[in-house]
């Protein structure tokens, strides 16, 4: 799930939740697109959280039991991440990345 090609990149986080998507599947080459739904005068973003994707509802790409809760990761890039977190001698915050805002809800 990426943002559609051809889009401003957004000037903050937020905007993400707002911004088309698009999904291709490598497996079977299958596309679909994605943009917030219009009720009134204001946009439904995406909802984040929980074990599906926020804009296709598909299950995330990984899904496993860590300490009596779910640990869940969107791609390859959030697995390389999270392990680099836990196998560091010194965690520190840095600069603010999306992928890095997982850090504050892993389980202790």
């Amino acid at each position: 799930m990426n943002p559609r090609p051809g889009l401003a990149d957004p000037r903050h986080f937020t905007e993400l939740l707002f911004q088309p998507r698009r999904l291709a599947c490598q497996g079977c080459g299958a596309v679909d697109d994605w943009k917030p739904e219009v009720r009134g005068a204001g946009l439904v973003g995406a909802v984040l959280g929980g074990s599906q994707d926020p804009f296709f509802q598909q299950p995330l790409w990984l899904q496993t039991r860590c300490v009596g809760q779910t640990l869940w990761a969107y791609n390859e890039e959030q697995i390389d991440e999270l392990s680099a977190y836990v196998g560091a001698h010194l965690r520190e915050r840095g600069g603010m990345r999306p992928t890095r805002a997982m850090f504050a809800r892993l389980p202790a």
